[in-house]
């Protein structure tokens, strides 16, 4: 059994003293339908840190959200495990009702048995398996606070195959790749950046995706204004297991797209504005060892309403996925104060201009492409810094038989989240370098919102 910390001994020992009735709650063994999810794309069920943390508290502990903020305006998840965690430092300056800290320290205590009960590997169903948050010293800790790739199994035991009739038949629902529709991940999503249309809210990627914003900034100095609208919107459906082993995923994601940048100043006005729609396909698929890799392609028409250009492409994105820390998974800087993602792709891309317009740069018509390397940084605050995300974007390409011998697009932001979804956040950014559809130049910073869904 792991050790436990003295702080949250000195807890629950405090609690058994503040509230006898507490002691004599039933041990925490919920049920597998009260604590497990079934897997995104597949049929695994898995432990769900949101409902586990939940059914702790308001079933098994007695606490609510009043007690654990006598303000009355609520707490959700991933607050409501920071209180398990860190009791003494979330309820500081009378924030909870009076014996919750001693109460979460209990609570914690039994969360850490139920871990050591069930740390026992397969065995006879239905059962789960928390082997894999004994695994290391911070692991339960990680996985409480969604920051963890580990997967808790739920093992169902089998039901018993009910009789066919034609009726049950009738009702079946549409099925893909011999899953029903209903079964299927499908949402809506609204970023920045096409590549970040399929990455669902409960991925570990998600906080660091580039956000669609409108931004404007006044510069009385220089005499110089600049406004910016930055959103893609897509419906992915997927992502669906496509082999028994479930190493093979793919999805779907038609999208439609919208950006414009505007530069005023008092010697020159220069304004891009496009629209685009495509789909895109992406396929996650076994690489060397245990890793994995992605490919995306997805055809992208774009006009430009500010030179009546017109662009079909075509577009490959290969992204490695091989295990490494920090480019695959967080890596903390400061543990639970900052931690990073770095992602690495490699994009070629084809381009067949349709219609120049009153682009100079793609007059004549003409068909060329070009290829070069896609980097990304994400990095999230939390502790003394939570709510603060910052991610910047490198992108270069090297043309063939193209207007211009290579293209490059710097983007940075740094967001600062509000609202208890943190979905919303205050957005200062800049861009610089040259639209990847149209190739007008863009130089431009901003404040503005941003928003991701």
């Amino acid at each position: 059994m792991r050790r436990m910390h003295p702080h949250v001994l000195g807890l629950a020992l405090a609690s058994a003293v503040i509230s006898s009735s507490r002691l004599e709650a039933a041990t925490f063994e919920p049920k597998i339908e009260e604590v497990c999810s079934v897997r995104a794309g597949t049929r695994q069920s898995v432990l769900d840190p949101r409902k586990l943390v939940s059914r702790l508290l308001e079933k098994n502990a007695g606490i609510s959200s009043i007690d654990l903020d006598s303000s009355g305006e609520g707490v959700v998840f991933p607050d409501t495990a920071r209180a398990l965690l860190e009791p003494t430092s979330f309820c500081a300056g009378g924030r909870c009702s009076k014996g919750t800290p001693a109460s979460l320290g209990l609570a914690l205590v039994e969360l850490q048995s139920f871990v050591d009960r069930n740390a026992t590997g397969p065995r006879t169903p239905p059962y789960i398996d928390t082997t894999a948050l004994n695994s290391k010293p911070a692991e339960l800790r990680h996985f409480l606070l969604g920051r963890s790739s580990s997967q808790v199994l739920c093992v169902l035991a089998p039901d018993p195959a009910p009789p066919a009739t034609v009726a049950a038949t009738a009702l079946k629902g549409p099925t893909i790749a011999g899953v029903e529709w209903k079964d299927i991940p499908h949402y809506f999503a609204l970023r920045q950046n096409i590549e970040d249309l399929a990455i669902p809210q409960d991925d570990e990627r998600f906080p660091g995706v580039k956000r669609a914003s409108i931004s404007w900034m006044q510069d009385r100095v220089a005499d110089r204004s600049s406004f910016g609208i930055n959103l893609a919107a897509g419906y992915t459906v997927g992502r669906l297991a496509l082999d028994e082993g479930g190493r093979w995923f793919g999805r779907v994601t038609p999208f439609l797209t919208y950006d414009q940048q505007l530069v005023q100043a008092s010697t020159r006005t220069t304004r891009a504005e496009n629209v685009g729609a495509g789909f895109m396909g992406d396929l996650t698929l076994p690489a060397f060892g245990s890793g994995s890799q992605n490919i995306a392609a997805f055809p992208k028409y774009v006009r430009s309403l500010s030179t009546d250009a017109q662009v079909l492409s075509g577009n490959f994105v290969y992204t490695p996925m091989y295990g490494i820390p920090g480019v695959d998974s967080i890596f903390y800087l400061v543990p639970e104060v900052l931690s990073f993602q770095f992602t690495p792709k490699f994009k070629v891309v084809y381009n067949d201009v349709r219609e120049a317009g009153s682009s100079t740069l793609l007059s004549p018509r003409q068909r060329y492409y070009w290829y070069g390397p896609q980097l990304s940084l994400a990095v999230y605050g939390e502790g003394v810094l939570a709510g603060f995300t910052y991610t910047a974007g490198y992108e270069w390409y090297q043309i063939v038989g193209g207007p211009l011998p290579n293209v490059s697009l710097f983007q940075t932001a740094l967001n600062y989240d509000i609202g208890k979804s943190k979905l919303v956040s205050v957005q200062l950014k800049y861009q610089n370098g040259r639209n990847l559809d149209t190739l007008e130049p863009i130089d431009q910073i901003t404040l503005g919102l941003g928003v991701k869904y």
